[in-house]
């Protein structure tokens, strides 16, 4: 009984560490956000966010290999957002996802795109790290929902 002790002390604490931390992928990718792309299940396993002046530009994809530090070729599906004059101000920041949100694929070097006719994007917060918020956008080529939180890149 004493040699399965140790064991079993690990493996307890192994065990709550990973209900403390919760969803490991939040974080750095929401993992939240699902729904289809061009006809294909979408869920993102990771994303980034870019800051351009006022602009944030925030991509989530379907692949794990992608992130800010990031060598690998694009995902294979991916959501593309583009919001800009974001007001550095605490509180809750909604805008329109047409014209901001697009649907995009790639697929054997071809890239294929379609923006969202409706739904919205909220900012929830935004900090030196993470932007995080709530989408739902709809179009002809996609409908998604759900939270997310993205890395900022540096």
């Amino acid at each position: 009984m004493f040699k399965i002790l140790p064991n079993l002390v690990l493996l307890v604490l192994c065990y709550s560490f990973f209900l403390a931390c919760g969803d490991l992928n939040n974080g750095f990718g929401g993992g939240g956000v699902s729904g289809t792309v061009f006809d294909q299940y979408f869920s993102d396993s990771v994303g980034t966010a870019e800051k351009v002046a006022s602009t944030y530009t925030l991509t989530m994809a379907n692949t794990p290999e992608f992130s800010c530090n990031s060598i690998t070729p694009a995902p294979s599906s991916y959501l593309l957002i583009d919001i800009p004059d974001i007001v550095d101000q605490p509180g809750e920041q909604t805008f329109s996802a047409a014209g901001r949100v697009f649907f995009n694929k790639l697929e054997d070097d071809f890239a294929d795109s379609s923006g969202a006719t409706s739904g919205s994007v909220t900012i929830e917060s935004i900090d030196a790290f993470n932007v995080n918020g709530i989408i739902s956008a709809s179009g002809p080529d996609g409908d998604i929902s759900g939270s997310f939180s993205v890395e900022i890149c540096n």
